[in-house]
């Protein structure tokens, strides 16, 4: 919509004075960026496959979803390693974003909404942990919430997980932003008095509540998982309404296709759709895929049923569904059916994980049916984490698994085993045609 016609304004104007009375008055309409060729056939963006590809470059040659991720990385190792450590290695990517252009606002509002959640799980899982280096980095952090959760009539105990975590969600984001480098190295955690203080604001004000849209277009792989104002000034600064914020070398290493920005849009227009930003389980997730990787299930469950209990968020129970896996599969498929129930916006995803618990509960036809339910859902090369089974009843976290590939090989392994002639033709031809190996078992 042209909002200037709209309203009956003057398209702004430039004027050219040229000998005598007369001047050349000319109507400046925006146009849009002009993107390099062939942008549409270029890989999907993944800020952490960039990140894992460049990390071992040189800094000065990394870009910027690297260096984001990078600084991140350095201060959310915590608190395992020492501050001062954390500080040393987060503190070349800090200087190197600065010196790209980057505000310190930008950054500050990255690591709030990244460090925040590490924060969270950290104080809450922290009494499942022999660590005391761990347990000693959260001691202040507990210290200050803990008179707050007695003052509700609770103890800060395991069974007020979520208590807990609400009160953190918006708390933690909005103390770590206007802190320094030092600061979040540190894990500053507020006294008593400054952690009330926080809570009965209750209403943190931007830019502590989520990324700015400069974080979040060069970290954020799905628009869908974009604050509604980063979308819009996305699509200004696409049609020549806001200034390139950084160097063009710098905006190019992440190309948005305006057509997607337009239907994410409309889609938000019609559908109404409204997120909160600061509790979406996805900001979660990597924490937890960590504590999974580490082989430290219980905690990374705690995560998503604090979380679950906290917001009913359907992706949160969907995540704990997928925790619970290698710990209770009945407890997992219950969750990971509720989370379908409540509507999950990854059914491709949420249908490959119950394919796995229905195959090594032996329920091999319920298996199969779901699993060609996911493959008529499943996009492309979608990926997620995943969850590997060996015959010895261990469990692997792949950690970027491809979706259709993977309940074709579930569906592969159920129809060799049960040894149907038949049945193992069309599940191969299903493989060559998804394009993936039908060998092994």
């Amino acid at each position: 919509m042209d909002l200037l016609a709209k309203h009956n304004a003057p398209p702004p104007l430039d004027e050219t004075s040229l000998d005598g009375p007369y001047s050349i008055r000319r109507a400046k309409i925006p146009r849009a960026r002009r993107m390099p060729p062939g942008h549409e056939k270029s890989r999907p963006f993944d800020a952490r496959q960039r990140y894992l590809s460049e990390k071992t470059q040189p800094i000065d040659e990394q870009s910027v979803p690297s260096l984001l991720l990078g600084l991140t990385e350095a201060l959310v190792n915590a608190p395992d390693a020492k501050h001062d450590e954390r500080e040393q290695a987060a503190r070349p990517y800090y200087e190197h974003l600065l010196e790209i252009g980057l505000d310190r606002n930008d950054i500050a509002s990255h690591v709030a909404t990244t460090l925040g959640p590490a924060i969270a799980i950290a104080v809450i899982t922290a009494t499942e942990r022999d660590d005391d280096g761990f347990r000693e980095g959260t001691t202040d952090w507990l210290a200050a919430i803990n008179p707050l959760v007695e003052a509700e009539g609770n103890s800060p105990d395991a069974d007020n997980r979520a208590t807990v975590l609400m009160m953190l969600i918006p708390v933690v984001p909005a103390w770590l932003a206007p802190l320094d480098l030092d600061d979040w190295a540190r894990w500053r955690a507020p006294t008593p008095e400054q952690m009330r203080g926080l809570v009965m604001e209750r209403e943190p004000s931007p830019p502590f509540l989520e990324s700015t849209w400069l974080i979040t277009r060069f970290t954020s792989t799905y628009l869908g998982d974009w604050p509604e104002e980063s979308l819009k000034e996305e699509w200004r600064y696409l049609h020549g309404e806001l200034p390139p914020p950084l160097p063009g070398s710098v905006m190019r290493q992440r190309i948005v296709s305006e057509s997607d920005i337009a239907k994410e849009l409309a889609n938000r227009a019609v559908t109404s759709r409204k997120k909160h930003w600061l509790i979406s389980s996805g900001k979660y997730t990597d924490r937890a895929a960590d504590l999974l990787a580490r082989g430290r299930f219980e905690e990374a469950a705690l995560v998503f049923e604090a979380l679950a209990d906290a917001t009913g968020d359907p992706a949160a129970v969907n995540n704990l569904g997928f925790c619970l896996i290698p710990l209770d599969l009945d407890r997992a498929l219950y969750e990971l059916e509720r989370a379908a129930k409540l509507g999950f916006s990854d059914p491709a995803i949420n249908l490959a994980n119950r394919v796995l618990i229905l195959s090594i509960r032996g329920r091999f036809t319920a298996a199969l049916n779901l699993a060609e339910k996911a493959l008529d859902l499943v996009g492309g090369d979608e990926m997620a984490f995943l969850w590997g089974y060996e015959p010895d009843g261990r469990f692997e976290l792949r950690s970027a698994a491809k979706v259709g590939e993977y309940v074709i090989e579930i569906a592969l392994r159920i129809v060799r085993s049960i040894g149907d002639i038949d049945l193992i033709a069309q599940w191969e031809a299903r493989g060559a045609d998804h394009g993936s190996g039908t060998d092994g078992d």
